[in-house]
């Protein structure tokens, strides 16, 4: 068994993204000392397709193919079928990771804790032209005025970049930890076949099994700009994941 696995499903469009996060990743699993595996699901391109994006001495598992479910719940599902660790970090591919993540990651994941790891947005610009700020040590990036100046604050007033550092309550999937037992209570996830409901499904699914919520302050990790793939209103995704919910955990 792995110490700790990473896991991450990416369709074509991030797979620029994902080629800057897996160098962190790589990275932050190096300074670790511990015995991880990164597992990648690909969705709407061949695994030879992806391969092309894994830079070097980055090492990693990849499954999929061609086909779409709409959302990367099915690779989570997947990998946590296939592949067993002490814990997991579940993350989307566009996030970068600070050196300690993998580390803090490992010590949080306890026994029926969910810890979630906050993140800066970083602007379309930045992400853009990542070559001009010092990516491959994301904790330098939160030094540079672009982050706040040019934060278009798409994700609300409580996400606005300067205001990342002070929140305590982060519920947020974008990337969080869990250990072997505790996500299993979870498993499989429901697929809705798009992106947005899981997350209120998962905050639910939590408070119905007792899991708490743990959030991380440091390290913050940082989120690379992309359009949103999100087709439906903050409404109509409650209500997918309320009705998922009701009928899996019945009071």
């Amino acid at each position: 068994m792995k110490d700790l696995a990473i896991v991450c499903s990416a369709i074509p469009a991030r797979f620029p993204l994902l080629q800057h996060s897996l160098s962190t990743w790589q990275q932050s699993i190096n300074a670790s000392g511990l015995d991880c595996e990164i597992c990648l699901y690909i969705e709407g391109a061949s695994v030879c397709d992806a391969i092309q994006y894994i830079p070097n001495k980055v090492g990693c598992k990849i499954e999929g193919g061609l086909h779409t479910s709409g959302s990367h719940i099915m690779g989570y599902n997947i990998w946590l079928e296939h592949m067993k660790a002490k814990a997991y970090v579940l993350t989307h591919p566009e996030i970068l990771f600070p050196t300690d993540t993998v580390r803090v990651a490992f010590e949080k994941a306890t026994l029926n804790t969910f810890a979630a790891f906050k993140v800066f947005w970083l602007p379309q610009h930045m992400t853009e032209h990542l070559d001009d700020y010092p990516w491959q040590t994301p904790e330098r990036l939160e030094q540079y005025d672009d982050l706040y100046k040019l934060d278009p604050k798409e994700k609300g007033e409580f996400y606005w970049n300067k205001d990342i550092r002070g929140i305590t309550d982060w519920q947020s999937t974008t990337t969080y930890a869990m250990d072997y037992l505790t996500i299993r209570k979870l498993l499989p996830f429901p697929e809705f076949g798009t992106w947005g409901p899981d997350d209120p499904w998962h905050v639910r699914a939590r408070r119905t099994l007792g899991i708490q919520d743990v959030t991380l302050m440091e390290p913050v990790l940082f989120h690379q700009w992309h359009p949103s793939l999100q087709d439906k209103s903050i409404e109509d995704i409650v209500q997918q994941a309320n009705e998922v919910i009701t009928e899996q955990f019945p009071e």
